[in-house]
């Protein structure tokens, strides 16, 4: 049965990851190679172009309508991790969360990224769920 309530589990099909990640726990899973690296930051999936205006989380999910099947660049707090492999994050900005989760598993994040801040862009798919 679907809920007659949606929920915002609003799936983000990622393009690129940036954050400052820490290289310190040995427990950490890295199934993909950054395809960028600086002293500040290491960028998974495609390096982002620098041109794209930046949203919130909270902006993003109050004006969800605006950013369906556009692309957008976001700056958002990571939650949890899928400490499986990395293949997915819950993202959060004060009560907003959403699951993040990659274009065709093209690539995965290191599995110790919670807590780190993170750009992400790519565009909002919305799914109805099942609450049963």
């Amino acid at each position: 049965m679907l809920s007659s309530m949606i929920k915002l589990t609003l799936s983000i099909a990622l393009f690129a990851l940036i954050g400052q990640l820490s290289f310190a726990q040995e427990q950490t899973k890295r199934l993909s190679n950054p395809v960028k690296v600086t002293d500040e930051f290491e960028t998974f999936g495609v390096v982002q172009s620098d041109d794209s205006p930046i949203f919130s989380l909270s902006y993003l999910l109050e004006n969800q309508t605006d950013f369906q099947d556009t692309t957008f660049v976001l700056s958002t707090k990571v939650g949890q991790v899928c400490q499986k492999k990395g293949c997915f994050f819950i993202a959060y900005d004060g009560e907003h969360s959403v699951r993040v989760s990659f274009k065709d598993y093209s690539f995965f994040v290191p599995t110790d990224i919670g807590g780190k801040q993170v750009r992400l862009q790519g565009s909002l798919i919305k799914r109805e769920i099942s609450t049963s």
